[in-house]
């Protein structure tokens, strides 16, 4: 996600404080980008292996199906497990609708990874129901 947002303008545009304005974010470019590359450094990610952390998602995402078998629920019941599942699958794969989390247009692009949204279509309806079961709306 941080090497797309990286890569696109509009999405390091919408990352700046709403207070800043439309016209002048494309002049802050390079400060996001240095922002952004900063986090990237902050976090150790490694821009330029994208397969490793793929491997290391799908790995996940493949644990968090089998461990949900037939329930609602990694642990039977909701817990912080779900929660960090469902994250995962936010940030890695696809954001939830904007009635739960609001991105414009340009950095709910930069979240998503379609060939993983298909691939994990089920675990989306899971995390989407969680959300419509315990998560309040946005705003």
């Amino acid at each position: 996600m941080v090497a797309k947002l990286l890569a696109d303008g509009a999405a390091l545009d919408e990352s700046l404080p709403s207070y800043v304005p439309r016209g002048v974010r494309p002049r802050l470019r390079p400060a996001s980008r240095f922002a952004t590359r900063l986090f990237a450094r902050k976090y150790a990610l490694d821009l330029e292996d994208s397969e490793t952390p793929l491997r290391e998602v799908r790995a996940a995402l493949d644990a968090l199906r089998t461990g949900l078998g037939r329930s609602s629920y990694l642990l039977g019941e909701f817990t912080y497990a779900d929660i960090l599942m469902a994250t995962l699958l936010q940030g890695a794969v696809s954001p939830p609708a904007d009635r739960y989390i609001h991105l414009a247009l340009a950095t709910r692009r930069a979240w998503t990874r379609t060939d993983l949204s298909a691939e994990y279509a089920d675990l989306l309806i899971w995390r989407d129901r969680l959300y419509e079961k315990h998560r309040a709306k946005s705003p």
